[in-house]
């Protein structure tokens, strides 16, 4: 029986991988996100599964210009097969500079190793808008 912590574990080295590249960030969902997996965002479309998150990374890359996501976990609560994480979220261009910071809490679902279900919440009005250099 896999333990909370060990959901605790896989989120905190899920987040990690999105540091790395973009190629990472996009090889950590479909690592880690079942294929029937539904992903809801704060103001933004219902996406099921890896392929539909990757495909959605890859137009908001267009968009903001972005290519890492540094992560700080504040919090993870994990019970049976549910994680909580309080978590914020900075976005980087490929210098590293950082586009936006924003605090996000997610609530996932994860069986077997792989994320069921992932509620993210977030306040979009920290995100600049697509395009918008001003903002950054």
């Amino acid at each position: 029986m896999v333990q909370s912590s060990d959901h605790g574990q896989l989120l905190r080295s899920f987040f990690a991988r999105w540091a790395v590249s973009f190629e990472e960030l996009c090889q950590s969902m479909d690592d880690t996100m079942a294929e029937d997996c539904l992903f809801q965002q704060t103001r933004l479309p219902d996406l099921v599964g890896p392929r539909a998150t990757i495909e959605f990374l890859k137009q908001a890359r267009a968009a903001f210009g972005f290519e890492t996501f540094a992560v700080r976990v504040r919090t993870i609560i994990a019970q049976g097969r549910w994680v909580a994480c309080e978590r914020v979220d900075e976005m980087k261009d490929a210098s590293g500079r950082v586009l936006s910071t924003f605090p996000a809490v997610c609530v996932m679902e994860i069986e077997n190793g792989k994320i069921r279900a992932w509620r993210d919440y977030f306040d979009s009005a920290d995100m600049p808008a697509p395009g918008d250099t001003a903002a950054l």
